[in-house]
């Protein structure tokens, strides 16, 4: 009993301190997100734990990330995270070293990234004479991020096409924090703004 207990007080210990109970709140539904970054020595066992749920795994700088979907009963999301992450920890015999549940494909009413990407592309492709696309990575040559992206631009100019460096430029910035479900958002209803309404000052 003793031995139960203490793993739980554990566990609980360590789901809180990553703010994974926390997660719980923004959690939509009873199916949900789980990434976790792994410290361990057998990351074998790792692997089959996610492929076992139908997940992904990636090694990193010697840590195991961890991309999988689990069920969140409603009303016991505290519960399990705390025991997903005890499973975890235990399988790999190692730390988990964060963690984070969020709902798939983000919450109602924000788009995923697959669809912001179309919809700056489509005002480009809607306003060609004053907006265009940027790939930045491409562009300057840069490293794409971790997980393989590139960053992006959407250029509104009367002269697109043209480095104009003796004019002022005006720079809105999105998307560089984790979980900023807005931001990327307010920066599509600028460009929205900026390309639909050129040229009307009303």
């Amino acid at each position: 009993m003793w031995k139960y207990g203490l793993i739980s007080v554990l566990v609980c210990v360590t789901a809180c301190q990553l703010g994974v109970r926390d997660d719980c709140d923004r959690v939509v539904g009873e199916t949900a997100s789980l990434y976790a970054r792994v410290e361990t020595g057998d990351s074998g066992r790792v692997e089959e734990w996610v492929q076992a749920r139908g997940g992904e795994m990636r090694v990193r700088n010697g840590e195991v990330e961890v991309d999988v979907m689990v069920s969140v009963p409603r009303g016991s999301c505290k519960e399990a995270a705390d025991e997903l992450l005890g499973e975890l920890a235990n399988v790999g015999g190692g730390e988990v070293m964060a963690a984070r549940l969020g709902t798939p494909g983000g919450p109602p009413g924000y788009d995923t990234p697959e669809q912001l990407q179309a919809s700056f592309q489509e005002l480009a492709d809607d306003y060609p004479a004053i907006a265009s696309l940027i790939d930045l990575t491409e562009a300057y040559g840069l490293p794409a991020t971790v997980d393989g992206n590139h960053l992006y631009a959407l250029k509104v100019s009367d002269n697109v096409a043209e480095d104009e460096s003796d004019e002022l430029n005006v720079l809105v910035v999105a998307n560089h924090h984790a979980r900023e479900l807005v931001t990327p958002q307010i920066a599509l209803d600028v460009a929205s703004e900026l390309t639909s309404r050129y040229g009307n000052s009303s």
